[in-house]
């Protein structure tokens, strides 16, 4: 009689949570008052909190001890997001027809420790299983692996099977009596989740849609490249333990290579190169490459040398003890992965066309992609740390074995051009271009201030908090349940971090989430420029123009981003060489923006100075000068702010100029 919204008037919803009380007070009168001290029920109730009040009525009615467990689950008492809402009716749909399954439910950490929307999704395909054929559960409940307790693992693949079984149930109790799920492997596990993505079908309309097919047989509609998969003979006469690999890939190439379908599923055609690994917190780990024409030796050197980066760092398990790489240009867009393997770009990642250097930190970030999924985190998140790893790998290479790694190194990305804070960005959450650009900028930028601010060790007990955080789904106190983001990063970091350092987050955090605290540039070189150089030679002038003829009208140390033409151009003026000094001058530029960082990362240039040469000139900026079309509008790679440009022969500054870019 105390809630507010009793007082105010009753909705529907709060009565229809009265009613459920008035049957759980009958049932037991402990649990009701353990369900009425709940702060979500005292505040108000939604349509997620009724329903969910009227699913543990009838759990209680059921199994009075399986809800007494789920009252003291944390996540029931904080709140009911969607997720936990289906999560509990699922939970009673399988206690109905399973109450052993439902109690070993009950018993895993993954369900008591919280509900993502992986795991609901889990619950609500294995309650689809028990609408089957009970000679097909009965094939799956006899298996070894299913008679001696479900892992996560297990669970996620018995999840899969049954939203497999809600698009066709034909489809479902045909891949159950396949061979390669009498005993289980990690590529069975991936298998089986690319079946089930793939099964999905949409309205047809996108470009890398799943059309649905034709209700032939009487099933719920799935995918016709699902159809077209399950017909094909080599899958339709049974998957074997060889054939896993390859299922795991076809969700990805359903959606931009379906030409290579037949490919694939041709033993003859297929090249597998495969290697097992010992990882220091995963233990053994498989990693196979996936080909249909030629690649490189070294191209599993780089993938091995790209998980075990990345594994170290964290030092937590690698999410999966199976990595596939498939070899093949099957995104057009960038190197992708998404939860099952890394899809590649053929002609750029297993071929000698780009330096190793360059293959192998795209692979790091990909390899990072599995700790930090778009599943789990927003899209910011998932991006920026991503490339955060990228960056690590190629500073980790270029500084050599044994070499510490200073935690501050040039950003691969220049500073985001459209001044996107994250706090803009975690409102918007989408994947257009330039928001996935801003994301993978600004949260490497955090990543890296984080981890140069509160040292190493916090930083990685920090990341490593978040990681588990954003997997289990677990709620933190103040933060909005799903996906990930800057309250749990904040959140993740404070708990690792000294009592004293706590303000410190606050800080950091609050220069590239509202720019609420200045940037810090105490690492940019402040140092005064010498500008002599061997052999008497000297700059005498530096400075910035807007075109290649360098006319006087065009120098400046302040411009408009709509000003620009062609290129930002830097200058150099020499006093003469005399005759006979002509060398060459090998120099290293670093360009710095106002947040500090340096982009690009540094690179050297060697001129050759000739008898009477007075001047040299270079671009400079985000990738010299790039328009990048957003919408109908061409907008500058080049943010708002100031610039640096600093220029060093053999370690000395010999040069530096700073300019102003407007709007």
């Amino acid at each position: 009689m105390a809630f507010p919204w009793l007082a105010d008037g009753v909705t529907e919803h709060e009565s229809w949570a009265i009613l459920q009380l008035e049957n759980i007070v009958r049932e037991d009168p402990t649990v009701a008052a353990t369900l009425l001290s709940f702060p979500w029920l005292a505040d108000g109730v939604t349509r997620e909190e009724r329903n969910a009040a009227y699913n543990f009525r009838e759990i209680l009615r059921a199994d009075p001890t399986a809800a007494a467990t789920l009252l003291s689950f944390p996540w029931l008492a904080d709140g009911v997001t969607r997720e936990e809402r289906n999560a509990a009716y699922n939970f009673r749909e399988i206690l109905r027809a399973d109450p052993p399954m439902a109690k070993d439910v009950l018993e895993s950490p993954w369900f008591s420790d919280g509900v993502t929307w992986t795991e609901s999704q889990t619950l609500w395909g294995l309650q689809n299983l028990y609408h089957l054929d009970r000679s097909s559960i009965s094939a799956l409940t006899q298996k070894p692996w299913f008679k001696d307790g479900l892992s996560n693992e297990e669970f996620m693949l018995v999840g899969d099977l049954g939203i497999i079984a809600y698009g066709s149930e034909t489809d479902a109790m045909a891949i159950i009596g396949m061979p390669f799920l009498e005993t289980l492997e990690p590529a069975d596990i991936l298998a089986v989740s690319s079946l089930r993505r793939l099964t999905w079908c949409d309205d047809g309309q996108s470009p890398f849609s799943r059309e649905c097919s034709d209700n032939e047989t009487g099933d719920a509609r799935v995918s016709k490249k699902f159809r077209r998969v399950m017909a094909h003979p080599t899958i339709s006469d049974g998957i074997s333990d060889e054939e896993t690999t390859i299922v795991a890939t076809l969700h990805d190439v359903s959606s931009f290579r379906v030409d290579i379908f037949d490919q694939l599923l041709d033993p003859d055609t297929v090249i597998l190169e495969e290697r097992t690994i010992d990882l220091p917190h995963t233990g053994e780990t498989q990693l196979t490459i996936i080909r249909i024409r030629p690649g490189l030796e070294r191209t599993m050197d780089l993938l091995e040398r790209a998980v075990r980066t990345v594994e170290g760092f964290m030092a937590v398990p690698f999410p999966v003890r199976h990595v596939i790489f498939l070899a093949e240009n099957t995104n057009p867009h960038r190197v992708s992965i998404y939860l099952t393997n890394m899809s590649g770009e053929h002609e750029l990642f297993d071929t000698d066309e780009y330096p190793e250097l360059r293959v192998f930190h795209v692979f790091a970030h990909e390899a990072a992609h599995w700790y930090w999924t778009h599943d789990w985190n927003r899209h910011w998140v998932a991006e920026g740390l991503a490339t955060f790893f990228q960056s690590l790998a190629r500073r980790q290479a270029n500084v050599g074995p044994g070499v510490p790694v200073v935690p501050i190194w040039p950003s691969h990305l220049p500073h985001c051009p459209i001044q996107y804070k994250l706090a803009e960005l975690e409102r918007l959450d989408k994947e257009d271009g330039f928001i996935s650009y801003c994301s993978d900028s600004l949260g490497e930028r955090l990543a890296q201030d984080l981890w140069r601010t509160l040292g190493d060790s916090v930083f990685r007990q920090g990341l490593a908090n978040l990681y588990l955080t954003a997997r289990s789904g677990a709620p933190v106190d103040g933060c909005e349940s799903g996906k990930a983001g800057m309250c749990q990063m904040r959140a993740a970091f404070k708990s690792a971090a000294p009592a004293d350092a706590a303000a410190t987050v606050d800080q950091v955090i609050g220069r590239w989430h509202d720019n609420s605290e200045p940037y810090d540039i105490s690492h940019v070189d402040a140092s005064p420029a010498n500008p002599k150089l061997p052999n008497g030679v000297e700059i005498m002038r530096a400075y910035i123009s807007l075109d290649r003829d360098r006319r006087e009208e065009t120098i400046t140390d302040s411009f408009s981003a709509s000003e620009i033409q062609e290129q930002v151009l830097l200058s150099l003026h020499f006093s003469s060489p005399t005759v006979g000094q002509a060398g060459k001058l090998p120099v290293t530029i670093v360009e710095y923006f106002e947040d500090g960082f340096a982009y690009r990362g540094s690179y050297d240039r060697t001129f050759t100075l000739n008898n009477g040469q007075t001047s040299l000139s270079f671009p400079v900026g985000p990738w010299g000068f790039q328009w990048v079309i957003r919408g109908d509008v061409e907008t500058p790679t080049w943010a708002t702010g100031r610039y640096w440009v600093h220029v060093y022969h053999e370690g000395q500054k010999v040069a530096e100029v700073e300019f102003q870019v407007t709007p």
